[in-house]
């Protein structure tokens, strides 16, 4: 039973599956498992357009190509739903969030291009593209499957998202200026090592040479990519393997580069850019709050001094007292500059955040002096009490003699 098709007499692609399972002399049972299915494919009645999975197990029972068994009949692939895709194994999309977070799928295509082509190999890599499941035929439903649900047979390998990688694009690189351009000059290093070292496997052929390559090499730790470790006895096995592990973190460095180049445009140089009056008003306020640590120290290590007179615990408790009363009047002058800079703006922040530092150290010291003398009191009580029981035992002593 022929067709016209644009022009062009075609046969049925029920008609030729019949001719060619009677020319191999095959039962319907024999050539698609479901004989109900088979049969309605056969009379084109019900089923006048079978899927491409369908069409495949049908040409794999056959012996023959889907290509082969689709040719020069009027089954096209226009007539499918434009849904239909295929994903490369060696092509990725990635995905980074504001925190840094990475996340990927494999890079998916049209099954079809718009004059009706089956697209089979990735224009980013060159690999064969996959759009059925190689052990039953299955059409592949989606990018995030890694295996056939018909059959479960492994379909593309998912990797993990490197360390040395990962931890170069977080929160910290994604909000400080400093912080993004390190990371973002360490990522480039390992680039470009990566890119040396995929070039320079793939061009090894034998172990012989890949250890030769390896000779002498000194890496930079976190700065440099290490190349992979290649068994003798499974150089071709490792290699091919370590290759497209290679190509997912080259293209994973690409992402993430432009992730953190962006990144730097929106970011600026807060050191560099921080004005003369900003620096000023910053020294003076970490003057102040050093002075008030240092008051706090001198208060400390006063009340803890070991003196074997009276008169040289007064003479040192003096001297510090004005040293404590001259650096008051110097942070009062501070102060004063500090709100001359500004005189409209509102300085009760800073004034609370000093007196919150400087209160918090006279509570540290007074705990200080408040332990020092129950420990003193503690000493005093038992020498007296010593005192007394050796008093007690001599006057014993006595009156027994």
């Amino acid at each position: 039973m022929l067709t016209k098709h644009k022009g062009i007499i075609k046969m049925k692609i029920g008609q030729k599956i019949k001719e060619i399972r009677e020319e191999k002399d095959l039962k319907q049972i024999a050539v698609l498992d479901n004989q109900g299915q088979i049969s309605q494919i056969e009379k084109g009645v019900k089923i006048k357009r079978p899927k491409e999975a369908t069409l495949r197990i049908i040409a794999k029972n056959l012996d023959m190509s889907f290509e082969e068994l689709i040719d020069g009949t009027d089954w096209s692939p226009r007539d499918k739903s434009k849904e239909q895709f295929v994903i490369s194994p060696a092509s990725y999309a990635f995905k980074i969030d504001d925190s840094g977070f990475i996340s990927y799928l494999n890079s998916t295509f049209p099954k079809y291009n718009k004059n009706g082509d089956l697209t089979e190999f990735c224009p980013h890599t060159g690999v064969k593209l996959i759009g059925n499941c190689e052990n039953c035929g299955r059409e592949i439903e989606d990018s995030d499957y890694s295996f056939c649900m018909g059959c479960g047979t492994k379909l593309t390998v998912k990797w993990d998202i490197p360390e040395q990688i990962n931890k170069l694009i977080t929160p910290e690189s994604l909000t400080d200026f400093g912080f993004c351009t390190e990371n973002l000059e360490i990522l480039i290093a390992i680039s470009s090592d990566l890119v040396f070292w995929y070039n320079t496997l793939k061009n090894c052929t034998s172990h012989e040479d890949w250890v030769n390559v390896n000779k002498g090499m000194v890496f930079r730790r976190d700065r440099s990519y290490r190349p992979p470790s290649i068994r003798e006895g499974k150089f071709e096995i490792d290699k091919k393997e370590d290759l497209n592990g290679m190509l997912f973190d080259i293209q994973l460095c690409s992402k993430v580069e432009k992730k953190l180049r962006k990144t730097l445009t929106h970011l600026t140089n807060t050191e560099e850019t921080k004005s003369s009056y900003d620096k000023v008003y910053e020294g003076l306020f970490n003057t102040m709050q050093d002075m008030i640590h240092q008051n706090a120290n001198t208060m400390q290590t006063a009340s803890i001094m070991q003196f074997d007179q009276d008169k040289e615990r007064e003479a040192y408790t003096e001297n510090n007292r004005k040293l404590i009363e001259s650096n008051e009047k110097s942070i009062s002058m501070l102060a004063d500059l500090l709100k001359s800079l500004d005189p409209d703006e509102d300085h009760s922040e800073i004034e609370q955040k000093l007196k919150s530092i400087k209160s918090e150290k006279i509570s540290e010291t007074q705990n200080s002096d408040e332990k020092i003398l129950e420990e003193g009191n503690s000493e005093t009580d038992a020498a007296e009490k010593a005192d007394r029981n050796n008093k007690n035992a001599k006057n014993k002593n006595k009156k027994e003699a």
